[in-house]
């Protein structure tokens, strides 16, 4: 006879049994964050680490760092050791910023080359990849079981004004892809998919897309048609397009099988407005490429003013009150919410736009406790800096949604919110405006990094992605990545582009903002 405990050890035993399982289906994700090697990107990633961890974002951390070997030497070793005070990793890949084999200056691609060089030198273990731009604030997760991310699907932000995933330009480049019937990543009829910002994929996905993204990127840098077929309205006869990386990617994803499911508000640029849709669901990833300004005051923010901005600094700092002028250690403060004399979705605008700076100098204060000695400056200004991400805290809790936008949308006929509208298929085109005042900012960023990047070679010394140095002989390993990815899809390999760009004379690689045309260039 059975001891009378034998039942209820045996549930027991099934039950822990079940909870290994249920544990073990919950996908892993290793989160990947473009850099390129500069105090500008140094307290951006300070800054993304922090809130990744704050927002509950679990997994390994890597920091992509596109660097030529010239500039990696010359990378203060305060800046390259940020990686064991954060918890992170730091795969060094070649840098692009000025092509080494058509001299194309253009930075944007980077991004897939130092993914298909990190997917070629890690062994990775995780089920998905984040990959996210360092000049963004995470306030969510962002998981693949929360977001509907799965083999085959991916999760990335919106962008409506993608207008050639639906033109000439997809015919051009991507003819062999069937027209999408669906309406989940932009339009029916589209080739690709109008995303962009960030992106969550299951990992061997990844691996096959990162050389087609690569691939594409150049091919519709290169062709000369591009210029008028993008959706960017500020494009000249002649010129590269800006977002040709953008459209790699979603050509480079149709062309794999991969498509998307976005969310309208899982990203947002501070000062946009919001609807009922953000309190509802609310933002994931703040994105602070663009200049913004806390409405009703005279705080306003650009990350393009503080290239040379010295986060790891200690005190003396002499913190200022205007945002343009900060230099050392801390940002300007920004308002505090309980300043705000705003209501209902304006509010929420605003704490999200006050929410960028108060992480930021959050983060550095994190660090500055840990590696500056005590003085009264650090304990004033961190003391400041840390009462006001508290009092942020505080003031997104108490938030309820309005009454007038609840009333709005019971309403028959009710119009939807800009933010949702552009996944019907309408093309956001005033999303163009944000980049363009960006490029002249990034080309000005450019020439000072080609002060140390006259003869930029590829390579990256195997550092096992843990950030060792460069190795020479890139392109023969995207050559041969490309053959794999590719093998029956009839695609170019680098040399191919090279020769064709050379016989034909060219050579080279959603919510409403206050001022949208510069979202094009906010990549970077």
């Amino acid at each position: 006879m059975r001891h009378p405990g034998w039942a209820l050890r045996a549930a027991a035993a099934a039950l822990s049994l079940a909870t290994l399982h249920l544990v073990a289906a919950v996908p892993t994700t290793h989160t990947l964050i473009a850099t390129e090697c500069s105090n500008y990107f140094t307290w951006q990633t300070i800054g993304i680490v922090h809130t990744l961890r704050k927002a509950g974002m679990s997994g390994p951390v890597t920091r992509l760092i596109s660097c030529t070997p010239e500039a990696w030497e010359a990378f203060p070793a305060a800046d390259k050791a940020i990686d064991a005070e954060l918890g992170i990793r730091t795969h060094v890949a070649p840098s692009y910023s000025v092509h080494p084999r058509t001299g194309d200056e253009y930075p944007g691609i980077n991004k897939p080359v130092a993914v298909v060089d990190w997917m070629a030198r890690t062994a990775v273990e995780e089920d998905y990849v984040l990959v996210i731009d360092a000049d963004m604030i995470m306030r969510r997760p962002v998981l693949p079981q929360d977001l509907g991310a799965a083999p085959g699907t991916a999760v990335s932000g919106f962008f409506g004004y993608m207008v050639g995933v639906v033109n000439e330009l997809a015919l051009r480049h991507v003819p062999e892809v069937e027209p999408r019937l669906d309406t989940l990543a932009g339009p029916e009829g589209r080739r690709g998919d109008q995303v962009g910002g960030f992106t969550l994929m299951e990992r061997e996905d990844l691996r096959r897309v990162g050389p087609i993204w690569l691939q594409l990127s150049e091919d519709v840098r290169f062709d000369p048609k591009a210029w008028n077929l993008t959706g960017d309205h500020y494009a000249k006869e002649g010129e590269r397009p800006w977002i040709a990386e953008m459209y790699g990617y979603s050509f480079g994803c149709a062309r794999a099988g991969v498509w998307h499911r976005v969310h309208p508000t899982a990203m947002l640029y501070p000062g946009y407005e919001v609807g009922l849709e953000h309190f509802q669901d609310p933002v994931r990833v703040l994105h602070y490429g663009i200049l913004w300004t806390v409405e009703g005051t005279n705080y306003t923010f650009d990350k393009h003013w503080h290239y040379d901005f010295q986060a790891l600094a200690c005190p003396p700092w002499n913190v200022t009150t205007v945002p343009r002028d900060s230099k050392r250690g801390l940002f300007a403060h920004p308002p505090r919410p309980s300043s705000l004399s705003t209501v209902g979705a304006e509010r929420l605008r605003d704490l999200l736009a006050i929410e960028v700076t108060a992480r930021l100098n959050a983060a550095f204060c994190e660090r500055h406790r840990k590696h500056c000695p005590p003085s009264e400056e650090l304990e004033l200004e961190c003391g400041k800096a840390e009462a006001i991400a508290r009092e942020v805290d505080e003031a997104f809790a108490s938030l309820d949604n309005p009454p007038e936008l609840l009333a709005a949308a019971a309403e028959p006929f009710a119009t939807p919110h800009p933010a949702a509208a552009d996944l019907d298929g309408n093309s956001n085109t005033d999303g163009v405006e944000v980049r363009q005042q960006e490029e002249q900012q990034e080309e000005q960023q450019l020439e000072q990094q080609q002060q140390d990047e006259q003869q930029p070679r590829p390579g990256l010394k195997d550092g096992e992605g843990e950030g060792a140095g460069m190795l020479d002989g890139l392109g023969g390993l995207l050559e041969g990545l490309l053959r794999e990815a590719m093998g029956g899809l009839g695609a170019a390999t680098l040399e191919d582009i090279e020769a064709a760009a050379g016989s034909s004379g060219d050579v080279d690689a959603g919510a409403q903002p206050p001022s949208q045309q510069q979202e094009q260039h906010a990549e970077l």
